[in-house]
């Protein structure tokens, strides 16, 4: 880790048609040459992992049915396309709800990335991924409209990852997984271990050692290495982490799902309340503040919150909240700039990319308790 055929008419876009019936499409190449579709786009994209005799075979049928997909059509003529996709993952949002607005952090990512991508004559587009739309990113691909992809937001089964890999796909994950499955993916990470070290110390230095984290799906790598950084703080010092009471699990996205987590971890734990909280998402914080005012608590007079601010949102109504902060921007410049990389083939160091980046931003929501202990 580095810290045209005859008979066929082309249409404006570049996509070569039949003369009679429908287009072919990789999935009838594959089927009439009898190779997996996966082989039909290596063979497509000139992957050296195929065998001359399967290439010629597969090459044969697409000459017979005049199959020339636009992104070979436009290799043919001499272009190369200079469009990205951000696909914005969403498995959870209501159909009321709109996907990036919801975010912070993706709004902000969003108007990050388009930016730094214009500067470098580039252009992005942006759509959002759901369960009923996920062939949007083959037909995005395989239409040649795109160079390469961004994939962001909610996790993409190993199913989805193995099938992207296999088609030569030039993609760059963000929080999606920590190690590159293959030579056309990257990887790229925010230090999640960090945020949650920084938010342990932070309590530490204040004498706190009751300490409690609400988090989002567990399955998630970014939860999990927050998680083990917060942990591992509190470890090195000699603290134990009580995780049977004072770990608790929610859903980052939804809007009420941080409200409803946190007042059932405090009626849970009405008898032994911790002295502070970390809260692992942005998301999550309007909806834990509400919770703990809900239940009769003042921050910090009664409980302390430190929240893993990855995005410049306003703060509340509410007295503000101590942040462990890092920048939008600089994520969403190391995605672009790596994926400019790899779909310009130039030469890179590594495959997984991660940025270490981030500080806490002190606003007086954590309580010192070691003044508490000086008095007594």
């Amino acid at each position: 880790m580095e810290k045209i055929g005859s008979g066929e008419t082309a249409d404006a876009s570049g996509r070569l048609e039949q003369g009679e019936g429908e287009p072919m499409n990789s999935s009838e190449i594959a089927k009439l040459a009898q190779v997996s579709r996966a082989t039909v786009s290596h063979v497509l994209n000139g992957h050296p992992n195929v065998s001359a005799k399967t290439r010629a075979k597969v090459e044969a049928v697409m000459r017979e049915h005049n199959y020339f997909p636009n992104e070979a059509a436009r290799k043919l003529v001499g272009k190369n396309s200079r469009f990205f996709a951000l696909f914005l993952i969403d498995f959870s949002s209501k159909p009321n709800e709109y996907t990036i607005m919801r975010s912070p952090f993706f709004h902000e990512f969003v108007g990050y990335a388009i930016d730094i991508a214009n500067k470098h004559h580039y252009h992005l587009v942006t759509t959002v991924i759901r369960q009923d739309n996920l062939n949007d990113i083959d037909q995005l691909f395989q239409s040649g409209s795109i160079a390469g992809g961004i994939i962001l937001g909610d996790i993409l089964s190993q199913k989805m990852l193995a099938h992207i890999a296999s088609c030569g796909y030039k993609l760059a994950l963000c929080h999606q997984v920590r190690r590159s499955p293959a030579p056309n993916i990257l990887v790229i990470n925010q230090d999640n271990y960090k945020f949650g070290q920084i938010a342990a110390e932070a309590f530490l230095a204040k004498g706190h050692t009751q300490l409690a984290h609400i988090t989002g799906e567990s399955y998630r790598v970014a939860v999990q290495d927050r998680l083990e950084g917060f942990v591992h703080a509190l470890t090195a010092r000699g603290i134990p982490f009580d995780g049977e009471h004072y770990l608790t699990y929610g859903e980052f996205y939804p809007s009420n799902s941080a409200y409803e987590t946190a007042y059932r971890f405090l009626e849970r734990n009405r008898d032994r309340l911790p002295t502070g909280i970390f809260l692992a998402s942005a998301m999550m914080r309007m909806g834990a503040v509400q919770a703990i005012l809900d239940f009769g608590l003042r921050i910090p007079e009664d409980i302390s919150l430190i929240v893993l601010d990855d995005a410049n949102v306003e703060q509340a109504s509410h007295a503000p909240i101590s942040a462990v902060t890092a920048s939008p921007g600089r994520y969403a410049m190391l995605a672009i700039e790596k994926l400019i990389e790899l779909v310009e083939d130039r030469p890179l160091p590594a495959r997984e990319f991660m940025i270490p980046d981030c500080e806490l931003v002190s606003r007086g929501s954590v309580r010192d308790l070691t003044l508490r202990e000086a008095g007594e």
